[in-house]
């Protein structure tokens, strides 16, 4: 069975990638097309008093964790 990138509709993914894909029930994209997608997201760790490292993807909570923040 052939998979197509969904991304650019022509790039053809190989077998081994795509199950990995649906498997995460990510997108079936192509290298350059994932690398990409992955470059959009932004991401951050903190380190949080008394508890583990924690990633964060969106700026509001970020914001939340800031203790000196004034508003």
């Amino acid at each position: 069975m052939k998979y197509l990138c969904v991304e650019c509709l022509w790039a053809q993914v190989p077998a081994a990638r795509a199950r990995r894909c649906i498997t995460d029930k990510e997108p079936i994209t192509c290298a350059e097309c994932g690398e990409m997608l992955a470059r959009k997201v932004k991401r951050c760790v903190v380190n949080m008093n008394k508890v583990a490292y924690m990633m964060v993807t969106d700026l509001e909570t970020l914001k939340q964790l800031n203790p000196k923040r004034t508003i």
